[in-house]
């Protein structure tokens, strides 16, 4: 929904007299009774905290996404080598705790270790 339609909305939900925006002054303008102007500016301050809050998940996820891209295109360059091995053996290659392929994460120019 557009701003205005909100603003109309909110007007219509708390019974204010007059709900608008003035651009000379950059503030709204409320007119009503006191307890349907202060319904008014909870639903407006929720309303617009909620705006600020999606607007900075949605940053978030541009910014992951882009993350993730930028590893997807590494790793697509990089050289695979697979190495086969018994599933008994799985234990030895992860090593206690995952030690082994920690160790291996730290050779230089190790981007990923799948097993």
């Amino acid at each position: 929904r557009s701003d205005m339609q909100q603003l109309r909305r909110i007007a219509e939900q708390t019974g204010l007299i007059h709900l608008n925006f003035n651009p000379v002054q950059e503030a709204l303008v409320l007119i009503g009774n006191r307890e349907a102007v202060r319904d008014a500016r909870m639903l407006i301050t929720y309303l617009w905290s909620l705006r600020n809050y999606y607007r900075e998940q949605e940053k978030k996820a541009k910014e992951e996404e882009g993350r993730r891209q930028d590893e997807y295109d590494a790793l697509s360059q990089c050289e695979q080598v697979r190495f086969e091995f018994h599933a008994s053996l799985t234990k030895y290659v992860i090593g206690t705790k995952g030690a082994n392929i920690e160790k291996a994460k730290d050779i230089d120019g190790v981007r990923h270790i799948w097993v």
